[in-house]
């Protein structure tokens, strides 16, 4: 998907090929970028391997709660309400420091389409959190992230459940936001 970006005082509307507008790109400013980089940090253990530091930094206001942010054009964190998480394509050799849990084979499909992650697919917990903490969804057999989510229980509280929704998914692969990060 090709997008065209028109400059008027100072936003940039991003315009998909059929002329129907998709948000207004902005370009944070000093206090803006060092609050990003801030929730980023609990999250990556290295926060300069997605924004470098002379790096020009926007976000892509895509509606009231969903935005984009972009680092040099490279689309680097995704927000959905106060939630600021990494764009998981950019994830391959950054280590993820925030705890995680891995699901089994049969919950890929479910997650990457954009269910909540249910209880019955966790093979294991790492890390501990609270309720509202966030949480990376891995599969098992390589590790791979698939999303990330905001965690309806504590990672104890986890361990005695045995069904139902654990975890919120607020982005995952192949999301809304893939194709507008190219």
């Amino acid at each position: 998907m090709i997008y065209f970006f028109y400059i008027n005082y100072y936003l940039i509307y991003v315009v998909n090929k059929r002329s129907k507008k998709i948000g207004t790109r902005v370009s944070l400013n000093v206090k803006q970028r060092k609050a990003l980089l801030s929730k980023l940090s609990s999250i990556v253990e290295d926060v300069s391997l997605l924004v470098h530091k002379k790096a020009s930094v926007e976000k892509l206001i895509l509606d009231e709660k969903r935005i984009l942010y972009f680092s040099d054009g490279v689309a680097v964190a995704v927000q959905v309400g106060d939630i600021i998480v990494p764009f998981l394509k950019r994830l391959r050799n950054i280590k993820v420091i925030c705890p995680f849990v891995i699901v089994d084979v049969g919950a890929i499909r479910f997650i990457t389409n954009g269910a909540d992650v249910m209880r019955p697919g966790i093979t294991k917990i790492n890390g501990e959190f609270k309720e509202g903490d966030i949480v990376l969804v891995r599969e098992e057999k390589a590790g791979s992230p698939l999303a990330f989510g905001v965690s309806m229980f504590s990672s104890e509280e986890l361990i005695s459940i045995k069904k139902g929704k654990v975890i919120k998914n607020i982005h995952h692969l192949r999301d809304d936001f893939w194709d507008m990060a190219e």
